[in-house]
């Protein structure tokens, strides 16, 4: 029904920049088993990075918190700012978190040159974001 987190961005993402990635990791891969001692380092670093989804748990957490705050400062019609964004952010997650979906124009032109389980997703994802 849903694309794992694994699966979610290869899913959403060109032929041509999967196998881009898929060469970046291979080459990085190599790198780090040529010098072991930095791979502790470059983990770090990993952990300290935000993904998109942290970016907009955060924008969502901060944009209620301030519909709640202004609610009990001035008006009670601030309390549809927070109502907007946990509405947002619940149909975001019953779809399986952030995507980007394409335009129809774009899958059109998309659908000529992906395989057929792809084009498939694709549907799926336009049909979805309807929300």
């Amino acid at each position: 029904m849903f694309d794992t987190t694994a699966d979610r961005v290869a899913a959403h993402t060109s032929d041509y920049g999967n196998e881009r990635i898929r060469r970046q990791t291979e080459a990085n891969v190599a790198y780090y088993a040529r010098r072991p001692e930095l791979i502790g380092q470059r983990l770090k670093e990993l952990d300290a990075e935000w993904d998109i989804e942290r970016v907009l748990e955060m924008g969502s957490s901060a944009l209620t918190l301030t519909g709640l705050l202004m609610s009990v400062a001035s008006s009670r019609r601030w309390l549809l700012l927070s109502l907007a964004v946990q509405g947002f952010s619940c149909s975001t997650r019953c779809r399986g978190g952030a995507r980007r979906c394409r335009s129809s124009a774009a899958w059109a032109s998309a659908r000529q040159t992906r395989s057929t389980a792809s084009a498939t997703r694709s549907r799926r994802c336009a049909a979805t974001s309807v929300f």
